[in-house]
Formats: structure tokens, C-alpha cells, sequence
């Protein structure tokens, strides 16, 4: 399906993104007054051609709108760009990043490359444990920690303090590695794995520990998983995406390149991926159209808090920074956006906690990075 927005790539980097501000909603339809100023009338309730508020020249404005300043008072507000700090990490070992983050605001877990697990309860990030051999990936809901190593899913919802607290299903055996972990609540968590043709398969939770339930999703090389807004399991691989909803698996092609999408995320039912070469690539309804951008860095991270506010961070280019923005129009090169960006970055995973927070994870020339975006 061909999208119905013009595509504007700016070839430049750029500093701090701000989002355009947000219509007023129900501003200028409440307010009382007189026939000429009162919300609801012809020429001022709030939601009509010409006054909904924020609009040009209403927004809950003067005399003739109801309620509030000249210039767009009444119930409208201007969404605040994302303010973006380092946050510290401490017990690091290794200079490898960041690759996987999970959890809600005030309980946020991160681990590394090398297997350190950290966890922040609204401050610095404080290492927990380590997992020998490295790991994959990582999800956590309420007191349930997922984690998975190239052969292994482990899981522990108490005293996870230690590796040994830790349930294991062995996947050398059946020959899979581990890619990817993901959720809709404490019940539904799916675990994406490979085999030795590096074809996707899947494990999930039944309440106590991990069944595989799905031999062939039908997609190579698998690298993320996320649950859109209708409740179905969307993994991403070579390619495709796959749309798995009750039991049933769906191709969804998007490129025939051999492109392979390390990320994605679903914002109010509207899809997001982002891979090889610089691709995105968005789904309206159940079409998936490629968005073309100029740089030609691998992506990751893919997420964000709001429709017109959607980052696709990865490996660092000149010209280009880190990644992308979606600010609901258009795709706009983010530059060194992250403080802790820059040459020899690479951002890995990107968690929205709200709509007002999110944390991107990743390494620099200095090692593993968390950057925290808030307002």
C-alpha cells in the first residue's frame, strides 16, 4: 500500500528534534460566555472546521473562540521536545553494549553483551548478576525475568540474584539459539528462536515454564518480536515480517533484498521495523510499505512514546547520526541527538516506559551506554 505522506529526508544532521505542537483537543469548546465566545457555537466549539483547539487561529483563543490567551490558550498544550541524559551504570565489565531493555518507569533492567544484568529503580543502574557465555535478549514482567543466552532460555521470578536462581530450557539439543523475547502482559510472552537453517521458531510461556509451539514461522534470520495493538506477535526477519495470531503464522513481505529487520514496534496500531541499510519500513492496516531514507547504517532500536515522536537508532554514519525520527509527517536524520553519541556508537534496543520516558541502550567508544529521554 503506497502511503498517503510525502517523505522529506533531510541530508544534514541535525541537534535536539522538537515535535510540532499538539492540537488543543478539547479546548475552546468549553468555554462558557456569550453567543460570540462561548464553546459549542457555529464559529467556536471546540472540533469544527475552524476552531478545534490549537488550530491557527483559535486554539481556545479570544473573543471569538472562548476561553483562554490570543494565541491558542483554552484546553490545548505544547508536547515538550525529550530531554536526554546518560544514566550511570555501575559494576561494568566489558566494553560491549547495551542489548536488550525491559520493564516499566521505576523498574527498569538492562543487560549487556558480556551477560551483566542491571536494574534501576529510578536512578543509576546497579549491576545484579552476570551470565556466563554471553547472552541475547531480555524481558521482564512484574517479578518474572527472562533472560536469553545463544543456547539457553532462563527464567527466575524470585531471588534473582544469582544465574543459579534461574530455570533453564537447554536449546543445544534441539539445535536452536535463542534471538529474541517479548510480551503482551504476565501471561503472553513469546520467546523467538532459530534453528540450524536459521529459520524461525517459537517457545511460549504457559505460567510455568517455556513450550515450543511453532516449528517453521516461515521467516529467516529472526531478530525481534513485539505485540501490536490487536494482541498479535510480530517477528522480524529477512525480508518479512511475520504476523502470528492464533496459532496462524502470516508473511507480511517488505523487501526482496535480503534485508534483515533487527527491531520494531507497534504505536497505537500502527507498525514500525528497522534494518539493513538504512531501512524502515511502516505498516498501515496489514500493509507494510519501505520508507526510503539516505544513510545506508544499520538499525536496531526501533520505538516511542507518542505517533509523531518514533526513533529508529542503530550504528553511527556522518551526516546521518545514529538513526532516524518519525515526527508524524516525515523522517528526519536525528544527528547526535544522544549525548552519548558520536563516532564508534551504536544504540541496540530502545523500552517506552510512557509517554513521557523512554531509555536507549547501546555502547560508545567508552563502553555500554543507557541514555534515558524524558519531559
Amino acid at each position: 500500500m503506497r502511503l498517503p505522506l510525502s517523505l522529506a529526508i533531510v541530508l544534514t544532521a541535525c541537534g535536539s528534534l522538537t515535535p510540532p505542537g499538539a492540537d488543543g483537543g478539547t479546548g475552546g469548546g468549553t468555554g462558557g460566555g456569550t453567543a460570540s465566545t462561548g464553546g459549542g457555537t457555529a464559529n467556536t466549539g471546540g472540533g469544527t472546521a475552524n476552531t478545534g483547539g490549537g488550530t491557527a487561529n483559535t486554539g481556545g483563543g479570544t473573543a471569538n473562540t472562548g476561553g483562554g490567551a490570543a494565541t491558542g490558550g483554552g484546553g490545548g498544550t505544547t508536547v515538550q521536545p525529550l530531554s536526554w541524559a546518560s544514566m550511570s551504570i555501575s559494576g561494568v565489565t566489558g566494553s560491549g553494549p547495551i542489548l536488550a531493555l525491559s520493564g516499566v518507569h521505576n523498574d527498569v533492567w538492562a543487560i549487556q553483551d558480556n551477560g551483566n544484568l542491571y536494574h534501576s529503580t529510578g536512578g543509576a543502574f546497579a549491576l545484579v548478576t552476570q551470565f556466563s557465555g554471553g547472552v541475547k535478549g531480555l524481558h521482564v514482567v512484574g517479578n518474572l525475568i527472562v533472560v536469553l543466552q545463544y543456547r539457553a532460555i532462563r527464567w527466575c521470578s524470585s531471588n534473582c540474584t544469582t544465574p543459579t536462581a534461574f530455570d533453564t530450557i537447554d536449546l543445544v539439543s534441539p539445535g536452536l539459539d535463542a534471538e529474541a523475547a517479548c510480551g503482551k502482559d504476565a501471561s503472553t510472552i513469546a520467546v523467538v528462536v532459530s534453528d540450524t537453517g536459521s529459520m524461525a521458531q517459537l517457545y511460549e510461556w504457559n505460567g510455568t515454564t517455556f513450550m515450543r509451539t511453532n516449528q517453521n514461522l516461515g521467516v529467516r534470520y529472526p531478530r525481534a518480536c513485539w505485540y501490536d495493538a490487536a494482541g498479535g506477535l510480530n517477528i522480524a526477519g529477512e525480508d518479512k515480517i511475520i504476523n502470528y495470531t492464533n496459532g496462524a503464522a502470516s508473511p507480511q513481505v517488505i523487501t526482496t533484498t535480503g534485508t534483515t529487520y533487527f527491531g520494531g514496534y507497534d504505536a497505537a496500531g500502527t507498525g514500525w521495523t528497522a534494518g539493513q541499510n538504512g531501512t524502515v519500513a511502516r505498516r498501515v492496516g496489514s500493509s507494510w510499505s519501505k520508507l526510503t531514507t539516505s544513510s545506508t547504517n544499520t538499525l536496531y532500536a526501533v520505538g516511542g512514546p507518542r505517533s509523531d515522536e518514533i526513533f529508529m537508532f542503530g550504528l553511527f554514519q556522518s551526516s546521518v547520526g545514529n538513526g532516524y525520527r518519525w515526527n508524524g509527517t516525515s523522517l528526519m536524520p536525528t544527528g547526535e541527538l544522544l549525548p552519548s553519541s558520536g563516532s564508534q556508537s551504536v544504540f541496540r534496543h530502545l523500552l517506552v516506559t510512557s509517554a513521557d520516558e523512554l531509555f536507549v541502550g547501546g555502547s560508545n567508544q567508552a563502553g555500554p551506554v543507557i541514555v534515558r529521554g524524558s519531559r
